[in-house]
């Protein structure tokens, strides 16, 4: 059977294989990707945004993107605003040409700022807090849980030296 479509070579071998359900699978998939890139490119003022499969953006209102972000799959991105009794004001800028492989972990209750061209790797985890905080008189204790302590925070970059712990 021959396609009449104009498609590559090993997209048409695997449309005229013996399992076209996986085919169109696999179709549907890509199409629902590129169709949710698109509209968060125009939600999120990002031209060129590319959002594979399983990507979470939360606190889209407090994330800035830069052109032509490109993110492979599973990346999970949250501005968190509010946490349990406590509240934030975060921000997250994406630089332009920014890439993100597998499995990217973002979360912000302050302020995080990636550059232009910056590459991050698979599984990388990038945060400006912790669940808990570990010095001074407000200390967690360490039998509480974890999603129950306060968010505690550090500070981080080039104007500040070093790491420094807040609360």
């Amino acid at each position: 059977m021959k396609s009449k479509l104009n498609l590559p070579n090993n997209i048409n071998r695997l449309l005229l294989s013996e399992t076209p359900l996986w085919a169109g699978w696999i179709g549907r998939c890509n199409l629902g990707s590129k169709v949710k890139s698109m509209c968060l490119s125009r939600l999120l003022n990002a031209p060129g945004l590319h959002l594979g499969p399983g990507c979470v953006v939360r606190g889209s209102k407090f994330i800035h993107f830069g052109r032509n972000v490109y993110v492979n799959v599973h990346l999970w991105m949250e501005a968190i605003a509010t946490y349990r009794t406590q509240q934030f004001r975060p921000g997250i800028e994406i630089g332009d040409d920014v890439s993100f492989s597998e499995g990217v972990h973002i979360t912000c209750i302050d302020r995080i700022s990636i550059g232009r061209g910056v590459l991050f790797g698979s599984r990388v985890y990038v945060s400006d807090h912790n669940h808990g905080i570990y010095k001074g008189p407000l200390q967690s204790h360490p039998q509480e849980p974890p999603t129950q302590r306060r968010l505690g925070g550090r500070r981080c970059g080039r104007d500040r030296g070093s790491c420094v712990d807040w609360g």
